[in-house]
């Protein structure tokens, strides 16, 4: 039997929608389903996904500035452009044609959306909506929504709390009308989804906590392969990463480990402007000798495994670095992703300080204030602090991937049994040649 799953995703600034859904749709077709991934910001395929997996190729997911008033996308190569004569409606209609071909390509008996409802609404209600009218099995498609640990998002950081709760309440009122399970990426032992989530209640019968999804190459153990002398830089998609670099290399002068082999790696998202800054700072205050080298990487796809052989690694706190870094067991520094302001304190992003509040509570990890991570000697401080003492080494549930693809298609054999969607397809077919 073969079952014949459908997973989208969007991403924003960051890639960890897109890592997440990679790794669940991984395990799926390991598992003997067909699946195929929908998405309009895919990066990197040949990298990430399954080779068996099929690709859905959306209209490029189409992002709003406030800062700008302008609409923009990122294209694959993670270049960003502006929109200036973008349409909406017609960007969402030709969304809803394209669904309605692949489903119609190949009816499903299930859909993994990642984020929705409690975010990307406005990307793939439309589509479950699609989905659920489909005629081809005698039971409706499963619809599992796939969320990560903490909701609250840069984005809340602008709502007031009547706003965040009118929203949840709408998140709520979606899962109660159309998704099956509720698929938290967490490990409670670490966050629960209720911190984030008040109405927690109201869809803890759906929910289901999976564990942690990172890859395969963050879990596995290492062996003495260890660089005693290697220091990792990194920012994730680098969309905000410019200011953990220039405060990484302004620190290095001041730290013990100056004369270690460190490695930057900007993020494939980093605008070109931000690039050419990143290297000046870089070249200019480098160790301050002659020991020690210097390496810069636009994008390294094999990060958990550089992670795994590093002695120190120093990053911003997105979903997947934060648990590939503890998967792995390399000391770290974990920073929150954060803009330097000319007045004030630098902003921090509210979901990633979440976590790592829970994290630094467990000695897992360092954790740094954006704060002290633009002084070079405070942060020079932490480097050292980091590198030389030890951290506890993360027990936590990392088989998320593996778990979410087994609810999945365990809930799918359940529902459907041994019925073939092709099967039924058929049948309709003879009903009608012979009606």
């Amino acid at each position: 039997m073969i079952w014949s799953i459908l997973c989208v995703f969007e991403t924003t600034s960051g890639l960890g929608h897109m890592r997440r859904s990679a790794c669940i749709a991984n395990y799926l077709v390991e598992k003997g389903a067909r699946v195929r991934v929908a998405s309009g910001t895919f990066m990197d395929k040949e990298n990430f996904f399954h080779p068996e997996i099929d690709f859905v190729e959306l209209p490029a997911h189409r992002i709003w500035s406030s800062k700008d008033g302008k609409w923009f996308h990122y294209e694959a190569n993670g270049r960003k452009i502006e929109d200036t004569n973008f349409d909406e409606n017609k960007w969402k209609k030709k969304r809803e044609k394209i669904f309605r071909r692949a489903l119609k390509q190949e009816p499903i008996h299930a859909m993994v959306v990642e984020f929705w409802p409690f975010s990307r609404r406005r990307e793939f209600t439309s589509a479950v909506n699609i989905v659920l009218s489909q005629k081809s099995l005698p039971y409706r498609p499963l619809i599992f929504s796939s969320a990560r640990d903490i909701l609250d998002t840069s984005n809340s950081m602008k709502k007031t709390a009547n706003q965040v709760a009118k929203d949840q309440r709408k998140s709520v009122k979606m899962i109660r009308d159309s998704v099956d399970k509720v698929l938290v990426h967490a490990d409670p032992a670490l966050v629960s989804f209720a911190e984030g989530f008040a109405y927690w209640r109201k869809i803890e019968k759906k929910a289901i906590y999976t564990g942690y999804v990172v890859t395969d190459n963050a879990r596995e153990k290492m062996g003495d392969e260890r660089d005693i002398r290697m220091v990792v830089v990194s920012t994730g998609s680098g969309s905000t990463g410019l200011d953990l670099i220039k405060a990484a290399a302004k620190a290095r002068r001041f730290s013990t480990l100056r004369d270690h082999n460190w490695t930057y790696i900007l993020g494939p998202r980093m605008e070109k402007s931000h690039k050419i800054q990143a290297l000046r700072e870089i070249a200019r205050f480098g160790n301050g000798s002659q020991v020690g080298s210097t390496a810069v990487y636009n994008h390294r796809a094999d990060l958990p495994q550089i992670l795994r052989r590093a002695s120190l690694s120093i990053s911003l706190a997105g979903y997947n670095t934060t648990l590939e870094v503890l998967a792995s067991g390399v000391p770290a520094i974990l920073v929150p992703k954060f803009k330097v302001r000319t007045v004030g304190k630098p902003w921090a992003d509210a979901e990633q300080k979440g976590r790592l509040h829970k994290i630094n509570a467990k000695h897992l990890a360092t954790f740094v204030y954006p704060s002290t991570a633009i002084k070079p000697r405070s942060f020079a401080a932490k480097i050292d602090r980091a590198h030389r003492e030890r951290v506890n080494r993360a027990t936590l549930n990392f088989e998320g991937a593996r778990n979410s693809a087994e609810i999945v298609l365990g809930q799918v054999k359940e529902r459907f049994g041994d019925q073939h969607i092709h099967d039924f397809a058929a049948e309709e077919e003879l009903k009608y040649l012979y009606s």
